[in-house]
């Protein structure tokens, strides 16, 4: 770009070309998603067709305009894509619909869906090829250090080229029916509630992730910042693991304890809603049922429990000593009774406690109870 400004010319002329047809885009796509979500909600409040259908209808409507109908909205219906029993959902509340009908409304939801993430995508890209405009203009005018603006320009002219080039990798062709696609709703559904476009190792790194937990494996994997660790790949798996038979733990360092709670409550606080908890524990601690039944309510209520390693530690080291406890306990136990069936130790009978006959049964029977609650 130094030795002529021709070439800078002819750069700037194409990425002010690219930024007119991106706004256009943008333009389009924003009337068509918003089409396809008055489509949506249109079919998902229909009572059919003919003169008997368009009186049950206005009849619908009615109940809904005084509150004695369920009235839907296109959110409500976005959640349905991932509910197990979404399409008895939309019938419950329209029971004008059968069961074809309902999965139209989910299946149209899904592509209107898809018009909405792209009309996010094209505004990240419209963005990115605006700064880069603004760079090549500095550099046209001489203005700034050239060195640290053509720097910029090439970073920025990388960003705008993947964000034009990117796509959803979690859509992939179907196995069971040619030339089918099938997709999952959940990746689909976070795309839509955090505004971003899934890359491509977020996505397969989930999915090694997901596939080894169901094989009932471990894995583990490095990344490096800037990868989506705390924002995309624990907020995701938590979505997938989370399925009210597995108790999901995000095990962070404790100076990161607040930031990644607070990123995991703002993923889960909106269309896809999740309890957040901390879980801290000190060896000091006493384990009561209240401790468990939180756990087992965390788990069933699909929540994430947040900690740090130390806490685990802790409690790891609280159960050893319980269960050491215990086994001492046992072995003391089991040698007073063979004591007590061979006579005593040297053919002697063993003393009883001075409480009294019985007494020392009643205190084994205290220390049990004792060591249970524990």
């Amino acid at each position: 770009y130094a030795e002529g400004g021709d070439r800078l010319d002819a750069a700037a002329e194409k990425v002010e070309g690219l930024v007119e047809a991106l706004w256009a885009q943008h333009k389009a796509d924003n009337a068509r998603a918003a089409a396809a979500i008055r489509e949506v909600l249109a079919l998902a409040c229909s009572c059919g067709a003919g003169e008997e259908a368009e009186r049950s209808s206005n009849t619908f409507a009615l109940h809904q305009f005084t509150g004695r109908a369920p009235v839907v909205w296109f959110e409500l219906l976005v959640a349905f894509l991932i509910a197990e029993n979404g399409q008895d959902a939309v019938m419950r509340l329209n029971p004008f619909l059968d069961a074809d009908e309902a999965q139209s409304v989910l299946d149209l939801t899904a592509a209107a869906l898809l018009v909405v993430n792209r009309v996010g995508a094209l505004a990240y890209a419209l963005g990115n090829a605006q700064d880069l405009l603004k760079l090549l203009r500095q550099l046209q005018a001489g203005e700034g250090d050239s060195g640290a603006l053509h720097s910029g320009m090439v970073l920025k002219a990388e960003s705008t080229a993947g964000a034009l080039a990117c796509t959803h990798h979690y859509i992939k062709a179907s196995e069971e029916e040619e030339g089918a696609l099938e997709y999952d709703p959940r990746f689909l559904l976070f795309e839509f509630t955090c505004n971003i476009m899934l890359r491509f190792p977020q996505v397969r790194l989930v999915h090694k992730f997901y596939d080894a937990f169901m094989g009932g494996g471990s894995m583990c994997h490095q990344l490096i910042m800037g990868a989506g660790k705390t924002t995309v790949v624990a907020p995701l798996l938590a979505l997938l693991l989370g399925d009210g038979a597995t108790c999901v733990f995000q095990v962070v360092p404790q100076a990161l304890l607040h930031v990644s709670r607070d990123v995991m409550r703002e993923r889960f606080s909106s269309l896809i809603v999740k309890p957040v908890y901390t879980f801290t524990f000190d060896r000091s601690d006493t384990v009561t049922e209240e401790l468990y039944l939180k756990l087992v309510k965390a788990k069933e209520s699909r929540a994430v429990v947040i900690s740090h390693p130390t806490a685990l530690k802790s409690f790891m080291l609280k159960f050893v000593e319980i269960v050491d406890q215990l086994d001492a306990y046992s072995i003391r136990l089991r040698e007073d009774k063979e004591g007590k069936k061979k006579g005593g130790m040297f053919g002697f009978k063993l003393p009883t406690w001075a409480g009294g006959k019985g007494d020392g049964e009643k205190l084994e029977q205290i220390d049990t109870e004792a060591l249970k609650q524990q």
